[in-house]
């Protein structure tokens, strides 16, 4: 009987100190080492093929500096260029970008952001900073532009803190949600481990993962408000020093020689080893679009970007195809889209659109739980989404709460029945000794 209950105690502790979901270990991006001049790397990096260029009657794009690009349709999710999209490389600051929309997710612009030691002492010498010091007090908003005009490696640090402390959490949570929300928006080739792409080695992304989320970003029109502010001072307080922020992508600057009209918002990224990197959204009047430049040797990140989404632009057409918006060579047929449909993992249908293989249009419906009324137009917003969220934590806890007093309760059972045990041995003893 003690047994049993033993094992049975077991095994409950095991349920509650383990959760269910394990992380894996990340594994670390093969073929990083280069040799070679940087201008023979750059060479290298121009003969690379295209994945586009292999789709028959596509329009040709434009060779590029970098090991890694795309370009995709916001609106559809169309990949309109593609080398190497698949690739890990590493992201360096354009990281920020998902840090931003986690921000969003899960904060308020006015909430409170308090810099504490960790954050004031979490960027090592050389990296970009702002000179946030401990004690620190701004709001959501203005750690947001640190964090995405100056690049600021602590303000980043201090958005992840204090949305997971706000959330009932801490940093690690939200590192932990970068990750869940990057997988869920189907990007699955990436792991993050910090929310400012200070270099490591089991930090990394791809091009397609990275367009992917700036897909779900480009739904926050408080993003473009704070992207194409080009300056900003936040001047001095009883619990916060001076701040003077500058845009640091010189494709909005309109003074600048990179400054190309259309880029409504961008975040610029580098280091050692991930080089040049670049996120971009650019915007015609006709097409929304989002190009991500990886590895780029040289200083080419700006001129590979502007001759992408003008290559884009000028080949591209959107158009309707079996019943949906898609986007088309200029000379292709609508009656050439075909479509499949995928069952995910979370028990959405994602339909993609097809036009000789190449992805040119997505869609993907609500969960059937989720499904509104044939007389309701209501979809999520990122507000219900908080709560949902906050919802299935608060389920979550009352479940290990749950799972905590019934340990208790057995080992209380196990506990009496053991001492019933050895009152009864030792009863039994003195009956034996009384005989003698």
């Amino acid at each position: 009987m003690t047994k049993k209950y033993k094992s049975i105690a077991i095994m409950m502790m095991i349920i509650l100190l383990f959760p269910s979901q394990l992380v894996q270990a990340a594994e670390p991006i093969d073929g990083m080492a280069e040799e070679g001049t940087l201008q023979e790397l750059e060479e290298s990096a121009l003969k690379m093929p295209t994945e586009t260029a292999d789709i028959a009657d596509w329009p040709v794009g434009p060779a590029t500096h970098g090991r890694s690009a795309i370009v995709m349709d916001a609106d559809t999710g169309a990949i309109l260029y593609g080398k190497n999209i698949d690739e890990k490389e590493f992201p360096a600051s354009i990281t920020k970008v998902l840090t931003a929309l986690i921000a969003f997710e899960n904060s308020e612009p006015t909430d409170s952001v308090t810099i504490s030691e960790e954050c004031e002492y979490s960027v090592p010498v050389g990296y970009t900073h702002v000179g946030l010091k401990t004690g620190n007090v701004l709001t959501m908003e203005e750690a947001l532009l640190a964090t995405l005009l100056a690049s600021a490696n602590e303000a980043a640090y201090s958005v992840g803190e204090n949305v997971g402390k706000n959330a009932g959490h801490d940093y690690q949570w939200f590192i932990e949600e970068m990750n869940r929300r990057c997988q869920e928006l189907g990007g699955l080739n990436s792991n993050f481990v910090n929310t400012n792409g200070l270099h490591d080695e089991n930090h990394y992304t791809t091009a397609r993962d990275m367009a992917i989320i700036g897909r779900e970003l480009c739904k926050y029109p408080e993003y473009f408000t704070l992207s194409q502010t080009l300056e900003r001072q936040i001047p001095a307080t009883e619990t916060c020093v001076e701040l003077n922020l500058w845009q640091g992508d010189m494709m909005l600057w309109p003074s600048a020689e990179d400054y190309y009209e259309p880029v409504i918002a961008g975040k610029t990224g580098y280091t050692d080893s991930a080089r040049s990197t670049l996120f971009t959204v650019a915007d015609d009047g006709n097409m929304r679009l989002i190009c991500v430049v990886l590895h780029t040797y040289g200083a080419n990140s700006y001129a590979d970007t502007k001759s992408l989404l003008e290559y884009s632009f000028a080949n591209f057409k959107k158009t309707e195809a079996l019943g949906a918006e898609v986007v088309l060579p200029k000379d292709a047929s609508a009656e050439e889209v075909s479509l499949e449909e995928v069952k995910n993992p979370n028990g959405t249908m994602t339909t993609n659109y097809l036009y000789k293989g190449q992805l040119v249009g997505t869609k993907t419906s609500a969960k059937k739980a989720e499904t509104p009324s044939k007389d309701s137009d209501a979809e999520e917003t990122p507000d219900t989404s908080r709560k949902t969220r906050a919802k299935t934590s608060m389920g979550k806890t009352i479940i290990l709460i749950a799972i905590g007093a019934v340990l208790v309760l057995i080992l209380l059972f196990l506990g009496g029945a053991i001492l019933r045990q050895k009152r009864r041995r030792k009863g039994r003893r003195r009956r034996r000794h009384h005989r003698r």
